[in-house]
């Protein structure tokens, strides 16, 4: 089989991360031949990826991806000829153990039960997976969730603090919840790139694939997501509409001074049109003050919450104004919205 060098270069490049470079031998590259080219299968425990590579030829074996990286880094031909237990490379020759690929532990679309296949982006898991949580003793809230319920979909994340959900719009799939692992998506990212994806899920593991034909499998997080509908306030109102990049920048002002759980505190004040935001570290007596012009639609008392968190959401899910709203509650919660999906924040209390 030849295979051209550039092609597998760059594949072999983005997969070197799930390689484990033992000193023995470990085939955790898998070879196929597909109809017009051939698919490099690099196998770690709980993922797999697949990236199509120029090539021409019917060899199918399984390798050392770090070796065969190693080697096609330091070749200058522009293909190379690769077969059962040898590499060649105009006068070069390698050896290697290569295997049989009927034994490479890949995720076989004959193990899925009952899949369920619609499109999406990329984009839209890595906006939700910001509120994730890391390394969380609750492995559900380390993961990304698609949730189904009476006919709608709902990707979802939270850490207990802070929850993000988007909405899928046009996809339609059985009553359920299905949990992917949030720390793998920026590898997934670097496979797939940030373009429109498929999204598979089935009983025991999710793919993504994109248009080019490079898919990522992940297996699924084996936990029952908690009821985030609990979360989502009953009663909430348009609480202050602002500049959201004005607003941004205060944040990032708001946090040189470092205050305790990056705590940011909000009056609005209806008759000026205005809302005065400060920040204040306690331990070194530095403060900040600041005031942003904005429509308030709802006079409240002063009401705490996280900045970095709120950025995140207002990045998200605002576009040039940012309308933020407020349960007025005794615990504070507010939300920022766009037709697309909310971002809803627990308040920082005294």
């Amino acid at each position: 089989m030849r295979v051209d060098t550039k092609s597998a270069r760059e594949a072999l490049a983005v997969m070197r991360p799930m390689f484990r470079g033992t000193k023995t031998i470990s085939f955790d590259l898998g070879i196929r031949p597909e109809a017009d080219h051939c698919l490099f299968i690099g196998h770690a425990p709980g993922m797999q990826v697949s990236i199509p590579v120029i090539c021409d030829g019917a060899t199918e074996l399984a390798i050392s991806g770090k070796k065969l990286g190693d080697i096609v880094s330091t070749i200058n031909t522009e293909d190379f000829l690769l077969q059962e237990g040898q590499l060649r490379a105009g006068r070069s020759r390698f050896t290697m153990p290569t295997g049989n690929l009927e034994n490479f532990p890949f995720f076989k679309s004959q193990d899925a039960e009952s899949p369920v296949t619609f499109k999406s982006k990329l984009a839209t898991l890595e906006r939700v997976g910001v509120a994730a949580g890391e390394n969380h003793l609750q492995p559900a809230f380390n993961g990304l969730c698609f949730s189904s319920q009476g006919g709608k979909v709902f990707l979802v994340a939270t850490d207990t603090h802070r929850l993000h959900a988007d909405i899928l719009k046009g996809v339609t799939i059985p009553d359920g919840s299905w949990i992917i692992p949030n720390a793998a998506i920026p590898f997934a990212a670097k496979i797939i790139g940030g373009g429109p994806i498929e999204v598979t899920l089935t009983g025991r593991w999710a793919s993504l694939k994109n248009e080019q034909g490079a898919s990522f499998y992940t297996s699924l997080i084996d936990a029952s997501y908690p009821d985030w509908r609990k979360v989502v306030p009953k009663e909430i109102s348009p609480w202050f509409t602002c500049n959201a990049q004005e607003l941004l920048e205060i944040f990032r002002q708001a946090s040189l001074i470092g205050a305790k759980d990056n705590r940011v505190s909000f009056t609005p004040n209806m008759a000026e049109g205005s809302v005065r935001i400060e920040s204040t570290n306690a331990e070194t007596g530095e403060s900040f003050v600041a005031e942003i012009s904005a429509t308030v639609e709802t006079q409240t008392d002063q009401k705490s919450f996280n900045s970095v968190y709120l950025a995140e959401a207002i990045a998200g899910y605002a576009g040039e104004q940012a309308t933020i709203h407020v349960a007025t509650a005794k615990n504070p919660t507010c939300m920022v919205k766009n037709h697309e999906g909310a971002a809803i924040l627990v308040g920082i209390r005294d």
